[in-house]
């Protein structure tokens, strides 16, 4: 039987979280000290370090949730969808998921894209998210080149097609960007170019 955990650490993590994506809309997260992120979130330096060891713990468990309510949204969006059995729908659906993931955090996303740090820690984190799908891909399809190579080659990709869409391109809805990219997968899955 797994543990819950208790209401009141659920409720102090979250308000670190939320102090500090608030904090981020305005200030570099270099600039952001634990004292101040407390102060915002009404919870005490001691509270925060039975957490978190220090800011970059509590950005690395901010990561986490925004990747966990991907996976959520993915659920929602295509209960059936799994890479197992349908891959191309699971891709739709991640797409999907991903991209209504950076509109909800549009602000955090402008304010921190010029901080290399935020951003590096960001790649990071989808870069191994994307490497575990590809893993699950490879149970279906046996791939040209290294996994690894391809997760980074398609974290880039995407990560640079979607802040290019939010920040240059927001004339463009959502229906026609979606639409550009799953025609743009479709083709790289119908060519043949990354699987043996």
């Amino acid at each position: 039987m797994s543990k819950r955990e208790d209401i009141r650490i659920t409720k102090s993590k979250r308000d670190l979280r939320n102090a500090l994506t608030e904090m981020m809309l305005t200030t570099p997260f270099e600039k952001i000290t634990v004292g101040e992120i407390c102060e915002k979130a009404m919870v005490n330096r001691m509270t925060f370090y039975k957490h978190y060891a220090d800011k970059y713990e509590l950005m690395n468990d901010l990561l986490l949730k925004i990747k966990q309510s991907i996976k959520t949204r993915i659920e929602i969006i295509s209960p059936s969808a799994s890479i197992e059995n349908n891959t191309m729908e699971f891709t739709f659906a991640l797409v999907d998921a991903i991209v209504d993931e950076c509109l909800d955090r549009k602000q955090f996303l402008m304010a921190v894209h010029n901080s290399e740090l935020v951003l590096t820690m960001i790649s990071t984190t989808i870069e191994k998210t994307v490497g575990d799908l590809m893993g699950e891909y490879g149970k279906n399809y046996r791939f040209k080149y290294n996994i690894n190579l391809l997760s980074s080659a398609v974290t880039g990709a995407a990560s640079f097609l979607i802040r290019n869409w939010l920040f240059h391109y927001p004339e463009d809805t959502k229906d026609k960007f979606l639409t550009n990219i799953k025609e743009f997968c479709k083709s790289l899955f119908d060519s043949k170019i990354l699987f043996a």
